[in-house]
């Protein structure tokens, strides 16, 4: 009988505890679910009740008006446009020099790689904002003001550190033998790194790159301080200009909000599986 008792308060014990896990997870969720809510249906309202009270998660009178003017031409092609071009190129450029950099960090060793660590370690302190003047100045300086290479360059500055730092980790993780294995085949030092140790670090390169391409895709404080002109808008940018002195177009602004998400949602959902891994098999050095 004491077993009997026993068996079932454990079995009672873990429903218990499997809903309390589940019940904080619903929890988390809809806090994470709630603004995206909020977002998509007031996207769909007239610019007037958006604010109207009480609250209705229905619309009274749905309306596509402001996903009439983003998708309707005028400035919002180009304001996406770049800033997909310019989120794509960083990633890219951020990735071509930090992985040959980050091989050399995790499989050499000489004088001033504990400095060189502790430099890329230091960057990520240092606040954008306070880089402003200095990236202004530069830019101006190399007669790249309003232009793509301004951004670009300005971005891949901020994601290089951090790509060189997680890239070296994860590259750490994998076993030298497989290098060794392919010098007796007679493969040099940098076919060995793109041919053996890069498709082995896929996830790391995936979470490194949605990390380059998001840093670059949302900033506002460098596209307003290094573009002026209407051609060299990003989305950030393009949004803030909806708020006027005397009206602002929030329904506008909301749905280009949408528009702009969806693509990054589209990301993360094929990027998902190699995230994880990405993120957490290159926190361990062997």
């Amino acid at each position: 009988m004491l077993t009997r008792w026993s068996s079932r308060v454990g079995w009672q014990g873990d429903i218990l505890w499997i809903s309390l896990r589940y019940g904080i997870l619903l929890v988390c969720a809809l806090v994470v679910v709630y603004p995206i809510l909020w977002l998509v249906t007031n996207s769909i309202r007239p610019n007037g009740e958006i604010f109207m009270h009480p609250a209705q998660w229905i619309p009274p009178t749905p309306t596509l008006e402001a996903y009439g003017k983003v998708f309707g031409g005028g400035r919002w092609p180009r304001v996406f446009f770049n800033s997909y071009f310019v989120a794509t190129v960083t990633t890219f450029f951020a990735l071509m020099v930090a992985a040959p950099a980050a091989y050399g960090m995790s499989r050499f060793r000489f004088k001033g790689k504990r400095h060189i660590e502790f430099f890329l370690v230091g960057t990520q302190q240092i606040p954008p904002v306070a880089m402003i003047i200095p990236f202004f100045v530069v830019i101006r300086q190399l007669g790249l003001y309003d232009t793509y290479p301004a951004l670009v360059i300005t971005y891949a500055s901020f994601a290089l550190p951090f790509a060189i730092l997680m890239l070296s980790s994860y590259f750490a993780s994998i076993p030298v033998e497989l290098e060794e294995s392919a010098f007796i085949d007679g493969a040099g030092r940098i076919r060995a790194m793109w041919e053996i140790i890069v498709p082995l670090a896929i996830p790391g390169i995936v979470a490194t790159a949605v990390f380059a391409f998001i840093l670059a895709f949302q900033d506002l404080l460098f596209a307003v301080t290094l573009t002026n002109s209407d051609e060299m808008r990003t989305i950030p940018v393009g949004i803030v200009r909806l708020k006027g002195q005397q009206l602002v177009d929030w329904h506008q602004m909301l749905a280009a909000s949408v528009v702009a998400s969806v693509p990054l949602f589209a990301l993360y959902a094929m990027a998902q599986r190699y995230l994880v891994s990405g993120l957490t098999l290159g926190a361990v050095k062997q």
